[in-house]
């Protein structure tokens, strides 16, 4: 099992911060929660990934903004030396039906990247994805500057590759059907 994010006490965020420098009451450091698994359609399975950090912490850059609507959200967790990735990132553009136009990527050994959209409910169901389907997001929440959300995505091609059976899709890890949980504090107001 591969953890590239580090889960923190209290305390111990607390002492990492005192050393790393002061955080402003006014500006909090992000924080992102998220494990995901890629598996391939066929049985390959990628280990579990997680990050439940703040930025700046053990070698992440996070980032998050939210705009005045629900589903205006992007978030980044960058490992500094550009080994991994998570990103999701919505745009002004939406789809006929009304939801927002996004872009879903994860890093690991390769880039995997694909379209998606915002849902307008709180939920999405994995087990109706096609390969022609864009992932999809669900804000669960957004109360203040704290966002959680559900992420769903059947074959993650590579990017800049067309989507085809047998790409990983990603997934709660232990599961071929569940949905990624995310949840980011602390993001800024676009």
């Amino acid at each position: 099992m591969i953890r590239w994010g580090s889960k923190l006490g209290l305390a111990a965020v607390g002492a990492i911060v005192s050393v790393a420098g002061c955080v402003s009451e006014d500006q909090p450091s992000v924080h992102l929660v998220v494990t995901y698994q890629l598996r391939g359609v066929t049985g390959g399975v990628r280990d579990e990934n997680s990050v439940d950090n703040l930025d700046g912490l053990a070698g992440f850059k996070i980032s998050c903004e939210i705009g005045g609507e629900t589903e205006d959200i992007g978030f980044s967790a960058v490992y500094d030396d550009d080994s991994r990735l998570i990103e999701l990132d919505s745009s002004s553009e939406t789809t006929k039906d009304g939801e927002k136009k996004c872009s879903f990527t994860v890093k690991e050994d390769n880039t995997y990247q694909r379209d998606c959209v915002v849902k307008k409910s709180k939920t999405v169901d994995c087990n109706n994805d096609t390969i022609d389907a864009p992932c999809r997001v669900a804000i669960v929440e957004q109360k203040g500057s704290t966002v959680r959300g559900l992420i769903c995505c059947k074959a993650l091609p590579i990017q800049g590759k067309q989507p085809k059976e047998g790409d990983y899709s990603i997934f709660a890890p232990g599961s071929g059907d569940k949905p990624v949980s995310f949840a980011v504090y602390n993001c800024e107001k676009k």
